[in-house]
């Protein structure tokens, strides 16, 4: 079936930026400060620039090989199948998982005014699993619907992901920021090199910056790979 080329630039960009701001970035932090301390900040800055140069390379071959599903079928141009095969297996397993996380996560966050979702523990009550099961139906619904709806929609909650998190910001920092806290649980770097490496790979950071495959993954239904 032939892809039906919709998405534009802002949609395009809203989808990878709305890829990275997930559940991610938001339950890392705590995984991140509990491996590396203060010295967290520096395993986002690693993460950063490291998925950056891997975002910018895929961005480059995108746009010679504007396909679908390009986080696996660019590497069989370069590396052959085995590698593809690998690269598709991962994917689809990050896809399937990937809207469970989200599921999960909002209801944490809505468990602080509907208790009813969870139980003592933190985990789903049954009614908190017909929540869930409701929630991703209507995900499915957003996708069964077309690329070009999804990406409309995408692009008004992305502004809501981007504006809330930021006012968030401000009067977190406006109000309760203390410069003691960056010291004052066994200095800046409490557990080393080796804690501010381990909060890269296994403290979330990867998982929350690696949402930009979105974008190549949709370059097949982009009206201008060019762009």
């Amino acid at each position: 079936m032939a892809m039906r080329r919709e998405i534009g630039l802002v949609g395009l960009t809203f989808v990878a930026v709305g890829g990275v701001l997930g559940s991610g970035w938001l339950f890392a932090p705590l995984d991140t400060a509990q491996l590396a301390g203060p010295a967290s900040i520096i395993s986002w800055l690693i993460g950063a620039v490291a998925m950056l140069l891997i975002a910018l390379t895929y961005a480059e071959n995108s746009t010679l090989f504007p396909i679908a599903g390009g986080i696996a079928r660019i590497p069989q141009f370069s590396h052959g199948r085995l590698l593809a095969l690998a690269m598709g297996w991962s994917a689809w397993v990050g896809y399937c998982t990937t809207a469970p996380i989200e599921v999960k996560a909002s209801l944490g966050y809505a468990s602080s005014y509907l208790p009813w979702l969870t139980d003592s523990a933190g985990g789903l009550t049954f009614s908190g699993y017909g929540a869930a099961a409701v929630f991703l139906a209507v995900l499915t619904v957003v996708n069964v619907f077309g690329v070009a709806w999804f990406a409309r929609i995408n692009t008004t909650m992305t502004w809501f992901k981007l504006i809330v998190p930021v006012i968030f910001i401000v009067v977190v920092v406006a109000s309760r920021f203390e410069p003691s806290n960056f010291t004052s649980a066994g200095g800046f770097a409490p557990f080393g090199v080796p804690g501010i490496f381990a909060a890269v790979s296994t403290g979330g950071v990867v998982f929350a910056f690696i949402g930009f495959r979105h974008a190549i993954d949709l370059a097949g239904e982009v009206k201008n790979a060019q762009k």
